[in-house]
């Protein structure tokens, strides 16, 4: 299986993980982030709006984690 990385944008992991779209999308929100919907979702990686979000790089592993134990989840 596919695992989200930190050069995918936010559209990208959204169609990819379409089965779990809503878990991705609640657990990006419990950090404050409201990418679905957002214009830069569709050309913006990950890394790139978690460190215009104020994300440093120990926290944008811990949401990578998060997100690639959702979708492994079955």
């Amino acid at each position: 299986m596919k695992a989200i990385n930190k050069n995918m944008t936010f559209d990208e992991i959204f169609s990819t993980f379409e089965a779990k779209f809503e878990e991705i999308a609640e657990c990006l929100s419990n950090y404050g982030l409201h990418c679905v919907g957002c214009p830069s979702s569709r050309f913006e990686s990950i890394e790139q709006g978690l460190l215009a979000h104020g994300f440093d790089e120990s926290q944008i592993e811990d949401v990578l984690d998060k997100l690639n134990k959702i979708i492994k989840q079955n």
